[in-house]
């Protein structure tokens, strides 16, 4: 089975809705299970067309970047914001967080 043809049995999915995300892993896993093995990165990125909302945020990855480097940009991002929040008078302004997360 192409890539193509793998995608198309993906449902989109959303992350929101458990009766979803049922679907969704079974037909990744059928799909992935029926593929030429050396797509496998390839079809990984492509299932990444099929989320949205808080399943796409959730894995929001920059190209290239691996898990570890997202976590350690997620725990950099962190730490500017509390250090932005205690050097303008805490998280209840929202002009000096804005600052810092604009950056």
């Amino acid at each position: 089975m192409s890539i193509e043809q793998a995608l198309k049995l993906i449902p989109m999915f959303d992350g929101e809705n458990s009766d979803s995300n049922h679907a969704f892993q079974n037909s990744c896993d059928f799909a992935l299970q029926n593929i030429d093995p050396s797509e496998n990165d390839n079809f990984v990125k492509g299932i990444t067309t099929r989320l949205t909302g808080k399943a796409y945020r959730a894995i929001r990855l920059a190209y290239g970047e691996t898990i570890q480097q997202y976590a350690d940009r997620a725990e950099q991002l962190f730490y500017e914001i509390m250090e932005a929040s205690i050097s303008t008078g805490g998280l209840d302004n929202p002009e000096g967080i804005s600052k810092i997360t604009a950056m």
